[in-house]
């Protein structure tokens, strides 16, 4: 079963990485980031960029997208980082509260991450675990599909991308 990480945003579409606006680029995980036998997928890596003005998150400003596969005989297993810059803290929150809403049939715990983050993870045996967190007006999520001990591999790794967004800010 798949679930939609931001169903929000369906018609968001990949383009090539823009200007390093806000720094953004060096808020997502890099490729000595994930675990050996991952490779950068630069054809779903890059800027978001929106179908419609009605596609953009109220408060958007900036963000980075970069998604890993392992080419092995599963191309299903895959690692995807985001980070989205907002406005205000006021406006990433509300993206955080509403990404949640919209995958309410997810399970949702909360995690140490950032300002507040929560863990979501789908019922029954699906291996998909989604990490969101809030810190100050950037929102980030670290996805992890069908990889080993997904639920603590996307707890790590959104860790180590959480030390990125503070470096990013300085």
């Amino acid at each position: 079963m798949r679930f939609l990480v931001l169903p929000l945003v369906t018609g968001l579409v990949l383009a090539a990485p823009a200007a390093a606006v806000l720094r953004t680029p060096q808020m997502t995980l890099r490729p000595a980031d994930v675990p050996r036998g991952f490779v950068l997928d630069r054809s779903r890596s890059g800027a978001p960029t929106f179908s419609s003005p009605s596609e953009v998150p109220t408060g958007f400003r900036a963000g980075s997208f970069t998604s890993f596969r392992d080419p092995s005989p599963q191309p299903t297993r895959r690692i995807e980082s985001l980070a989205f810059v907002f406005s205000g803290a006021d406006t990433a929150e509300r993206f955080l509260v509403t990404l949640r809403r919209v995958n309410s049939r997810l399970r949702s715990e909360a995690v140490s991450i950032g300002s507040r983050g929560v863990i979501l993870t789908p019922p029954g045996p699906d291996s998909t675990v989604i990490v969101a967190w809030r810190h100050g007006r950037i929102t980030a999520l670290v996805v992890c599909r069908k990889v080993d001990r997904p639920r603590e591999r996307a707890i790590a790794l959104a860790r180590v991308q959480e030390r990125r967004i503070v470096a990013a800010l300085r």
